[in-house]
């Protein structure tokens, strides 16, 4: 049975009260997976009644016609996927744990090449959109010359191909933007090991979908409401089924399979790749 909570139920449904009633409603009954609809003008981000059910492990979809906006719609069901949720996250402590404590001499070779190769910065955080559409900074090695935005202008105003390719893809396979020490750190994924401090923070996962930026959400508002109701991860089955040579649309619809789909195993399968 479906059960809503809005202004009203729509059919086969039973409405259960309204959105002000969530946080008394949610104590009293099981949930697993829920479906939430705002109006076009919120749908990229998540209310924050459906963030507490995210606390809790379950499951959210952005909105479907024809549940009247806003609403958000639950499925009552087993607790499973919130014991495999905390379990993934225990996963991710203790991962990003032994990361930082163990690799530590590689952090550090990594730090003194790039602060040797050029200047600027060690550490370079950019901003992201993370889970229940929050936003944090993401941390990489620095991998780009200071001035990268002018280095792309000129090089997508003289190739015709490599811009197609940017506006196709949001990558380039050869970034005028990225240092040669830059592109050994990318080559073997050793700029992305700061993020285990995200990890150990909690904005990010172990496995999870790509984290987005701000333009690709405000683009895709409602594609990226189910993207973003799972943690963004250091890989993900974007990153393991080709990365760049992807279609933006092919990954979106990659990382919307990954949230929908999820379990444990899938992410012992990525991690393994």
């Amino acid at each position: 049975m479906i059960r809503t909570l809005s202004g009203k139920a729509p059919n086969d449904s039973v409405q259960t009260g309204s959105a002000q009633d969530f946080t008394r409603f949610w104590s009293r009954v099981s949930v697993s997976e829920a479906v939430e609809s705002l109006p076009v003008e919120d749908a990229k981000i998540l209310s924050p009644q459906a963030r507490s059910l995210l606390n809790l492990g379950v499951a959210v979809e952005g909105g479907v016609a024809p549940i009247p906006a806003p609403a958000v719609v639950l499925w009552p069901a087993g607790s499973w996927r919130a014991v495999a949720l905390a379990l993934k996250r225990a996963l991710d402590i203790a991962g990003a744990l032994f990361a930082l404590i163990f690799l530590s001499p590689l952090f550090l070779a990594c730090a003194i090449l790039v602060k040797v190769s050029s200047p600027g910065p060690v550490l370079f955080a950019h901003p992201r959109v993370g889970w229940g559409g929050k936003p944090f900074r993401l941390w990489k090695f620095r991998t780009m010359y200071q001035d990268a935005a002018a280095h792309l202008a000129r090089y997508l105003e003289s190739n015709p191909q490599a811009r197609e390719e940017w506006e196709r893809c949001h990558k380039l396979k050869v970034d005028p933007r990225v240092t040669p020490v830059g592109r050994f750190l990318r080559r073997f994924s050793l700029d992305e090991l700061p993020q285990f401090w995200n990890i150990l923070l909690g904005e990010m996962s172990l496995v999870g979908p790509r984290p987005c930026v701000e333009r690709e959400v405000n683009a895709y508002a409602q594609e990226f409401r189910t993207v973003l109701a799972m943690r963004p991860g250091l890989t993900g089955l974007w990153q393991t089924s080709g990365r760049s040579r992807i279609h933006f649309d092919e990954r979106l619809r990659l990382e919307q399979t990954y949230v929908t789909r999820w379990n444990l195993w899938d992410d012992f399968a990525i991690m393994l790749k």
